[in-house]
């Protein structure tokens, strides 16, 4: 009995530290494309340099992680699929660093449950979303269990990052030379 009280006990342990060292990163895009554009459905230079970027960022600022996951195509008023800028920064991501990128629909229904169906339940204990801004983002970081998540992922923030621990959501900046972490202003790419 005190043999099956004791792993009882330490498969608590295990349970409760796993679910400790889960990490949650939640990205922009790095790109922004307009439906006809030469570079529809490729990284600009600088979206690859914002790429370059973050990979390097593994092992000081992020951890290596084991999924990555991007919003799902949608479409327009009339039907047709639109650009999926967040499939691209996805992909490329998980290229260099050799994981799989995957698609999710990213409803709310979805992501009242994702990390119970998606994360726990495959083993995915550091994962990257990249995610739309504003408040879709909120609404990601509070399902992974953030309970401090701002209002809204800010328009101008492509160098951010919002690393989620525990039930914390810190903002932390990419910070790499030649890549800035605000854009202002207009532009048609990033």
């Amino acid at each position: 009995m005190k043999t099956l009280n004791f792993l009882f006990v330490l498969a608590i342990c295990f349970m409760a530290i796993s679910h400790v060292s889960a990490n949650y990163y939640i990205i922009k895009t790095f790109e922004n494309y307009k439906s006809g554009e030469a570079n529809e459905g490729h990284l600009t230079p600088e979206g690859e340099k914002r790429v370059d970027c973050f990979v390097s960022l593994v092992g000081s600022k992020i951890n290596q992680p084991n999924g990555i996951f991007y919003k799902k195509d949608g479409t327009d008023k009339n039907g047709a699929t639109k650009i999926n800028s967040r499939k691209f920064t996805a992909e490329a991501i998980a290229e260099k660093l050799n994981v799989p990128a995957n698609e999710i629909d990213g409803g709310s229904a979805q992501l009242a449950t994702i990390k119970e169906t998606l994360l726990d339940a495959n083993g995915i204990t550091d994962a990257v979303f990249v995610w739309s801004d504003k408040e879709k983002a909120t609404e990601l970081a509070k399902a992974l269990g953030a309970t401090n998540a701002p209002e809204s992922f800010k328009k101008s923030n492509y160098g951010y990052i919002w690393a989620i621990s525990g039930d914390q959501l810190e903002e932390i900046k990419m910070g790499c030379d030649g890549v800035p972490d605000v854009i202002n202003g207009f532009l048609q790419y990033v």
